[in-house]
């Protein structure tokens, strides 16, 4: 084989490696804007809902929550809400561990009725469905 062949192999391995790794960018940045998007949705739906949605730990302390669960529970805004933890706003002592030892036996359940209190004191109904996620 000659010095020429050589180098010219070389070079065209080197150009199809090139050209592999330039799909493997472009899939990536495509992932990546898809990922982006859905996010950008999920974010969308969660500031948006009416419903009040919030997300905790197993000890209670909330992780995030909407405006719509903040002003139910009489706070201006949710960074306030969040300032406080769960428990403070369940009237009866007893739901709130009643509430996660179901949900950490049933991984999901829906129509789990309790009362919960807002900044103010005042009660509220509350009928929840949830999910339980392992953090992964």
């Amino acid at each position: 084989m000659t010095d020429g062949l050589k180098y010219s192999l070389v070079a065209v391995s080197v150009l199809i490696a090139l050209w592999l790794i330039s799909l493997l960018i472009g899939r990536m940045v495509d992932q990546s804007t898809r990922l982006r998007e859905a996010d950008e949705r999920y974010r969308r739906f969660f500031e948006r809902s009416l419903s009040g949605i919030y997300q905790t730990t197993l000890d209670g302390r909330l992780l995030d929550c909407n405006a719509a669960f903040a002003r139910i529970l009489g706070y201006a805004t949710a960074e306030e809400c969040l300032s406080k933890p769960m428990a403070d706003h369940y009237s009866a002592a007893g739901d709130r561990s009643e509430f996660v030892a179901r949900l950490m036996n049933e991984d999901s359940m829906s129509g789990f009725e309790s009362k919960l209190k807002g900044r103010d004191g005042h009660r509220s109904g509350s009928s929840r469905r949830q999910r339980y996620s392992r953090a992964a």
